[in-house]
């Protein structure tokens, strides 16, 4: 996965995407890990969130979940 999620004209043309899924993840959860120990990108709004997991399944497949970080700001996180 890349760390900025940042998708080229290209790639949204090729999978058919509006620009809205231009989607750079804002900044790092000072307080939050995953699973893997590693620091949780950080988004300032749910729509931004959103529009990240549904780039982040068409390009790679993965379903995800947004939630709503406790001290502000929302996560993604594997689908149950």
């Amino acid at each position: 996965m890349h760390e900025n999620m940042h998708m080229s004209l290209y790639e949204l043309h090729k999978y058919g995407l509006p620009n809205k899924y231009r989607v750079i993840p804002r900044k790092k959860c000072d307080r939050c890990s995953g699973e893997d120990g590693k620091v949780k990108q950080g988004y300032l709004t749910k729509d931004e969130a959103h529009s990240t997991a549904q780039m982040i399944h068409v390009k790679e497949g993965k379903v995800l979940r947004v939630y709503k970080c406790e001290y502000g700001g929302w996560h993604l996180t594997k689908a149950l």
